[in-house]
């Protein structure tokens, strides 16, 4: 979708990474998409929720990040809702920590109900599981965010930068370097 109204920014995303550690972060403005809603989508497009049902069907994976939780109204959800009715995996990266501490009730739902893989780094891992103040190591970040979707026998993977990740399934673990 295209905003031609000159009183609507578009979205711009500011993406910062560490050059020794190699980690990296993300400032977000959704500009234009934060005052689309389903119904000016589906008005633009002609895209029902049927549609995103059929359009989904046939799919294995689909991916979603954090910043489409930012939109005006729920549109990631019933994305998500309509992927996983059809048996669509729905894969999840939690996208910065400014948006986890945002939005982290409304995350922890959507990872329950719908995730079947999720992405995170150390840090967001950290934030998500609300241990900041005690930071966790990647291992056990990575084996709890696992059992938030143990229901859906997801897969959490801990991103470390240059330092490789973290992989598990429910109690399974597995690391690999970069």
């Amino acid at each position: 979708l295209t905003n031609t109204s000159s009183s609507v920014q578009n979205g711009e995303v500011l993406c910062i990474v560490d050059a020794d550690s190699a980690q990296r972060t993300f400032a977000y403005f959704a500009g234009s998409s934060s005052s689309l809603t389903f119904d000016k989508y589906q008005e633009k497009t002609g895209i029902s929720k049927k549609a995103i049902k059929s359009a989904t069907a046939g799919v294995s994976v689909i991916y979603f990040d954090a910043y489409t939780l930012l939109q005006s109204d729920n549109f990631a959800y019933l994305a998500m809702e309509e992927a996983t009715k059809n048996g669509v995996l729905v894969g999840f990266n939690t996208g910065s920590c400014g948006i986890v501490n945002q939005m982290k009730q409304d995350m922890i739902l959507l990872i329950k109900a719908f995730c079947s893989i999720l992405i995170v780094n150390e840090e967001e891992g950290n934030a998500l599981l609300d241990k900041r103040d005690v930071a966790m190591n990647p291992e056990v970040i990575c084996r709890d965010l696992s059992r938030l979707m143990r229901s859906r026998n997801g897969i959490a993977v801990v991103t470390l930068g240059e330092n490789g990740c973290w992989a598990a399934n429910n109690d399974r673990m597995c690391y690999t370097l970069s």
